[in-house]
């Protein structure tokens, strides 16, 4: 995936930017501050979960995944 090669990972202290590429889908996850991001690039849909103020990582990974991403895959084929 030539996008992938492009995204370089960051740690600043607590701060940090990372990406992976699993089962064909782009995830990305940044913390900055009091703010976090996650997102997933999949077969035809992208979603993303923000939150601040005490948001956690994992909240916004487990509301990607009670979305069902497969289901919209299978929504939205291409």
């Amino acid at each position: 995936m030539a996008a992938q090669d492009g995204l370089v990972a960051r740690q600043e202290g607590v701060d940090y930017a990372r990406h992976q590429v699993a089962e064909g889908r782009l995830l990305a996850e940044s913390v900055s501050g009091g703010s976090i991001r996650y997102a997933l690039i999949g077969r035809g849909v992208a979603l993303a979960a923000e939150g601040e103020g005490g948001a956690a990582m994992d909240d916004a990974r487990a509301a990607i995944e009670a979305i069902g991403v497969g289901r919209l895959e299978e929504a939205f084929r291409r």
